[in-house]
């Protein structure tokens, strides 16, 4: 893949940035170009942006003024801590930086389930569900009235009024059981859920 002079800068900036210091040697094992071409980078991103780095003799390499100001990236910690992620997985081998990923696990949904539960948000209509609570970790009979399904970032939650606990609660779908039933007409709406 080629990389534009963006790219580089991009990277000059994130490693300056987040690991406190960038030199020609980091950057063409990082490149994969000659000493010639990275220096020439280095230098076109100084003449670019000359207030950002300073060459500290003592570390040999540049590292970040005190008003260092990002063009390139974002300033999110995200952002470096994906690029490595990405640079562990393209070289096959981790970093000299330790870090790991952890892996979300799937969550299973059965089908009857969902379809009982859009059904019942379609036409507003109550639900008897069988669901596991943290609580009660045994199959517990509920009536719910759901009216939409919320992503909280990592699992999806159905947004219904219990009429157990006779509030409107968050529900997870990954903890229903069993084949839900259609009831009558839901009496509590989405619009007097004020959560």
């Amino acid at each position: 893949m080629e990389r534009t002079e963006t790219d580089i800068h991009h990277l000059i900036e994130l490693l300056a940035y987040w690991e406190g210091i960038v030199n020609t040697t980091v950057l063409m094992k990082h490149i994969c170009m000659s000493r010639q071409q990275t220096q020439k980078y280095l230098k076109s991103y100084q003449q670019c942006h000359p207030n950002n780095l300073f060459y500290n003799n003592s570390l040999k390499g540049c590292t970040p003024n005190k008003h260092f100001t990002a063009n390139y990236i974002s300033g999110d910690v995200n952002q470096y801590l994906d690029w490595i992620t990405s640079q562990s997985s393209m070289i096959g081998k981790p970093l000299a930086l330790s870090y790991t990923v952890l892996t979300i696990p799937k969550w299973v949904v059965s089908p009857l389930v969902m379809r009982g539960l859009v059904a019942a948000i379609k036409h507003k209509k109550r639900l008897d569900v069988e669901y596991i609570s943290l609580s009660s970790p045994q199959n517990e009979g509920r009536i719910i009235q759901p009216h939409v399904f919320v992503k909280t970032g990592l699992r999806w939650h159905l947004r219904a009024y219990c009429e157990d606990k006779k509030q409107f609660r968050d529900f997870v779908l990954s903890r229903f059981r069993g084949r839900p039933e259609l009831l009558d007409a839901a009496t509590h709406q989405g619009e007097q859920d004020c959560a």
